[in-house]
């Protein structure tokens, strides 16, 4: 199935620059619920936020050209960026996973389902997407 208005360059880059643009917007919402919720925990804010916004091109990239080349049904060229969105998906959550201290088991249960949670209807939407 080719998707004619992707099949121009321009149009796939300005797909991507629009998703990397949401990235960054979705990183610093995040940075403000991370603060509040792991702040007094020994999380650095700005770090966090530096982390995300680092990852925040090559995941929007990876996961915009991901999304493309699968609609386009060119799993070979989608499945490497597949995995790159993947790593770089978590490695924010990393940090905080390493970087904090003596937080209740209570929240690390929360920010585990959280994370779960929003990974599995990430996929949902990619998978449901391509499928149409």
């Amino acid at each position: 199935m080719k998707i004619s208005w992707l099949e121009n360059t321009r149009h796939q880059h300005l797909v991507e620059r629009i998703w990397i643009v949401l990235v960054i917007i979705w990183g610093c919402i995040k940075a403000v619920i991370i603060n509040d919720v792991f702040g007094k925990y020994g999380i650095n804010t700005w770090v966090y936020l530096a982390i995300d916004l680092a990852v925040a091109i090559p995941y929007g990239l990876s996961t915009a050209r991901f999304v493309i080349f699968g609609l386009e049904k060119k799993w070979h060229k989608a499945w490497p960026y597949g995995i790159a969105a993947i790593i770089f998906h978590f490695i924010p959550d990393i940090y905080i996973l390493f970087g904090t201290h003596s937080v209740p088991k209570s929240i690390y249960v929360f920010f585990g389902v959280t994370v779960i949670v929003f990974t599995y209807l990430g996929y949902r939407n990619v998978r449901g997407q391509i499928k149409k």
